[in-house]
């Protein structure tokens, strides 16, 4: 089975826009959109741009330098040429791709001619020993129809010849800033959720209850799209398909824990007592309670994160990129779980043996505000983390 290829359009706005998306409707036909990357309006404001199309660029395996009759003399404010500005979009993406090793291939339109090595900067030169493909107007139908084939031919050679070739990780696509960068939104988005606490009553139980509508509904809305929203902050070409894709995961990953807990208060145990006194069965309860339920919902989000985010990365992640999803976002749901049930434990065993029942009552409410939120939040940075270091492979080591 073979992947679309990851191709990376380049083109001057103020030179050939029609054409560049006339043919990126005509690539959408035989690949998916997701594996096309066009426009730059996508960039986080406040951003280097410079790293950010460095790694748009790295992102892809293919680019398509659209070339038209004003690509080559199109000049700035100050009449000097846009090409020979190190600043210029389309020399960053260029010579990006030509200085690693990306397939460049030149397209020729409106009747344009390719330019010659002379007439380029110096890290634009080998561009000019590409071979040019044209497309002209009364035969472009055709001519787009030839250059998809011959996408499609070197794609299915590229994933025959990547298999032999190791690649120990993906962190070459996507910088450690945007790794962590990711990591800390979510994290920040999911702990916010714990603010509620400051407004929640301390005569109440539960902290569903303590903290009133407003409050919950804020913390379970940052618990569901915080990631999705994270992502697309922070990654080069994740689309809105990817982002649906990732809230769906979420979703999944929490009906799967609130079905695991009604089947194990169905069929195994009854509800946690609210006498404190009881606190050797309440800490049995919670802990056999709080492990599986996490257990079932990593197992859920590694699955279906794996289904969102396979077509963001090269090679939809490579070989056994479903099963290592699965056991990172098993292992950061184990892990939350663990520690979610010790601080809970703790909290309470401490305040029942200073103040009472009552009052460890309180403390395992304000615990579990309190690590629902800022220990769910590490849980998720650190599986974007482990992600995106560790989870994509090209090839099987």
């Amino acid at each position: 089975m073979t992947t679309a290829p990851n191709i990376f359009i380049s083109y001057r706005r103020d030179d050939s826009p029609a054409s560049a998306g006339r043919l990126y409707d005509r690539l959408a036909d035989t690949f998916p959109r997701d594996a096309l990357f066009m426009d730059v309006d996508t960039m986080v404001p406040g951003v280097d741009f410079v790293s950010e199309l460095d790694e748009a660029v790295l992102g892809c395996n293919v680019l398509l330098a659209i070339i038209g009759r004003n690509w080559l003399s199109t000049t700035s404010p100050d009449g000097r040429r846009r090409i020979e500005n190190p600043e210029d979009f389309v020399r960053i993406e260029i010579a990006t791709a030509l200085r690693h090793d990306i397939r460049v291939i030149p397209v020729l339109v409106d009747g344009a001619q390719m330019p010659v090595a002379d007439d380029l900067t110096d890290e634009l030169k080998p561009m000019a020993r590409r071979h040019a493909v044209e497309l002209s107007h009364s035969r472009f139908t055709a001519d787009s129809e030839r250059l998809a084939q011959s996408l499609q031919h070197a794609s299915q050679a590229a994933h025959v010849a990547v298999v032999a070739v190791p690649d120990v990780s993906l962190a070459h696509h996507l910088s450690q800033v945007r790794i962590f960068g990711a990591a800390l939104t979510v994290f920040v988005i999911i702990a916010s959720g714990a603010l509620a606490n400051l407004t929640a009553d301390p005569g109440t139980t539960y902290w569903l209850t303590r903290t009133g509508i407003a409050s919950t509904v804020w913390a379970a809305a940052n618990v569901m799209v915080g990631p999705a929203v994270a992502l697309k902050l922070w990654l080069p070409r994740f689309s809105l398909p990817h982002f649906w894709g990732v809230l769906g995961a979420t979703f999944a990953a929490l009906a799967a824990m609130a079905s695991m807990h009604q089947l194990l208060l169905a069929f195994y145990f009854t509800e946690i007592p609210d006498d404190a006194s009881g606190s050797m069965e309440t800490i049995i309860n919670l802990g056999l309670r709080e492990i599986p339920e996490s257990l079932v919902a990593g197992v859920t989000l590694g699955y279906f994160l794996s289904q969102a985010l396979g077509g963001w990365f090269p090679g939809g992640g490579g070989p056994g990129f479903v099963p290592r999803m699965i056991a990172i976002w098993t292992a950061t749901g184990t892990a939350y779980a663990v520690a979610n049930f010790l601080l809970i434990a703790i909290m309470e065993a401490t305040a029942a043996t200073g103040s009472g029942a009552e009052a460890a009552l309180v403390a395992r409410a304000t615990a579990r505000m309190w690590s629902d939120t800022l220990l769910f939040g590490s849980a998720w940075a650190l599986g974007f983390v482990l992600t995106f270091l560790f989870a994509a492979r090209s090839a099987e080591p």
